[in-house]
């Protein structure tokens, strides 16, 4: 049998040395993940303002107050329609017929909303130092 003296200085040096690796690996691994969340959480807020614009433009078009045969505001409508619309497609197929009033887009915010709160509620750990 092999018996580690607990009063030889090379050892402890060699425990020290790996304890303090480690934690220098565990805290690099606490920033990733903390810029991860942080670039996460700004991609589903940057989604919240396109999703929000689509519902004002919408409302403007609807109410006249910006023409559709402008060509700014048509190619804002078709873009943020066709990287929209397959998601609120798939979403009203779940939804009752409203006639006239599109739930969709609320339901994505919320959707947005819960996930920001589930992240930064089990995420926040990481936080902490």
């Amino acid at each position: 049998m092999l018996f580690v003296d607990p009063n030889n200085s090379d050892y402890l040096k060699n425990v020290k040395s790996v304890i303090i690796y480690n934690l220098i690996l565990m805290k690099i691994e606490s920033v990733m993940m903390v810029s991860l969340m942080i670039i996460f959480l700004a991609f589903l807020k940057i989604i919240w303002l396109m999703i929000l614009a689509h519902v004002i433009l919408s409302w403007l078009i609807n109410f006249r107050v910006l023409d559709i045969n402008n060509q700014l505001v048509l190619q804002l409508w078709r873009g943020l329609g066709n990287f929209f619309e397959p998601t609120y497609n798939r979403i009203r197929n779940f939804l009752p017929n409203t006639n006239g009033l599109d739930l969709a887009p609320l339901v994505v915010l919320f959707g947005i909303y819960a996930l920001e709160v589930i992240i930064k509620n089990n995420f926040s750990g990481y936080l902490i130092n």
